[in-house]
């Protein structure tokens, strides 16, 4: 799936297999943090934890609050 973003194209992946959505690195991370944050509101919006690449394989928990920008800040460090 490619989304554009004014000038950008986001690349985002959904693998089947294993229910994961993958995207690579991309700067600044703001702008797919909206996306995954959007697709969550929309598509799982009680989904209570989520499981990043980097971390330990643990799940860590997830705030979907209507305000955004405290899922961005965390996601995109």
């Amino acid at each position: 799936m490619d989304i554009h973003v004014d000038d950008r194209t986001l690349h985002f992946a959904w693998q089947v297999e294993y229910q994961v959505l993958l995207f690579p690195d991309q700067e600044p991370l703001s702008e797919p943090a909206r996306i995954v944050y959007r697709l969550l509101r929309e598509l799982a919006p009680d989904v209570p934890a989520v499981w990043w690449s980097e971390s330990d394989a643990t799940l860590e928990p997830i705030d979907l609050a209507p305000d955004p920008e405290p899922f961005i800040r965390e996601f995109a460090g």
